[in-house]
């Protein structure tokens, strides 16, 4: 069997396995995912060949911790923010080519920011610390954005229209896929309600012949009826919520060419949408679900408030989206 070279993330002792799932510190006894202590470990071997400083111990798990916090910011266009904690995660590493790039993708706006130049000393400093394969994927990365610089303003609106294109019929793609387990979701929430109506009476009715006849066995059988009546409800609420979410959805996709949005603005709503149907298809509950649909009518809001306001006429359940 293959032994693989991998780094505790808890002590930064260095030793070999052989379980492809999880590894056992020799050193802290501490259990961790192989495949993070390979990575670690590579990591690791990168920084002795540049001579740099090392993020050991609890300031690596530090540097993972606050690439997450990164990542979040990136992810809801708060660039300013991702770029000043990834400035500050410098202060751990100086040889973690992922830090750099952040910052890339901070003053690129995601690589959407075709004017910025600023970010060219990071993207520099992250191939210089990037192993080879990094180098190869960080290549792979950059030079669809460094096409687009090199487009006219013709070329690129052509471009933007064409992505704009690619990602609408996706979002319909996503949403149809949706649309079984939607059905089926909708039918769970018809026999919900049903069960959760015979399971109060039946947990009433114990309780009061439990009551009347003082018996203890009685008692206990309307506990149980109690636990299955609240566990069916709390499943029709959940599932409830997410029907009317997704319809709302599916309707507002309906709509949504009767907007008049600038191409640019457009790309960025449709890729929320995406996000939404993608969480949908995972199974994500609607505390998840929620704040995307309200990002997107926050965005159709800034875009033509008199759209969304006749959309929502026609659909109530809109307002809870409407902060």
């Amino acid at each position: 069997m293959n032994k693989i070279n991998v780094k505790c993330p808890y002590c930064g002792e260095l030793f070999t396995t052989e379980n492809l799932n999880e590894s056992v510190c020799k050193k802290c006894n501490q259990t961790f995912s192989t495949d993070k202590g390979a990575k670690f470990y590579k990591s690791f071997i990168g920084v002795e060949r540049k001579k740099a400083v090392e993020a050991k111990g609890e300031a690596y798990l530090k540097v993972d911790k606050l690439l997450d916090e990164i990542n979040f910011y990136l992810d809801n266009e708060d660039f300013l923010k991702a770029e000043e904690i990834a400035m500050e995660t410098l202060k751990y590493t100086e040889v973690d080519f992922r830090v750099y790039m952040a910052i890339v993708y901070a003053k690129t706006h995601n690589f959407e920011n075709l004017k910025d130049t600023t970010h060219i000393p990071y993207l520099q400093k992250a191939i210089s610390v990037a192993t080879e394969e990094q180098k190869a994927s960080l290549k792979s990365e950059y030079q669809n954005f460094y096409q687009k610089q090199k487009m006219t303003e013709e070329e690129f609106e052509d471009y933007n229209n064409q992505k704009a294109d690619y990602l609408y019929e996706s979002l319909e793609k996503i949403l149809k896929e949706g649309i079984p387990r939607h059905y089926e979701r909708e039918k769970s929430v018809k026999v919900n309600k049903i069960l959760s109506l015979v399971f109060l009476s039946l947990t009433v009715l114990a309780l009061v012949l439990a009551i009347v006849l003082e018996n203890t066995v009685l008692f206990l059988i309307d506990s149980v009826l109690g636990v299955t009546f609240l566990a069916i409800l709390l499943s029709y609420i959940t599932n409830k919520e997410k029907v009317n979410s997704y319809n709302l959805a599916l309707d507002l996709f309906d709509y949504y060419k009767s907007f008049n949005i600038k191409t640019d603005k457009n790309i960025k709503i449709l890729k929320h949408y995406i996000d939404y149907g993608i969480n949908y298809l995972n199974n994500a509950s609607e505390l998840s679900l929620s704040p995307i649909l309200t990002s997107i009518f926050k965005m159709l809001l800034v875009e033509d408030e008199n759209k969304v306001q006749e959309f929502i006429k026609n659909h109530k359940y809109a307002k809870k989206y409407i902060i």
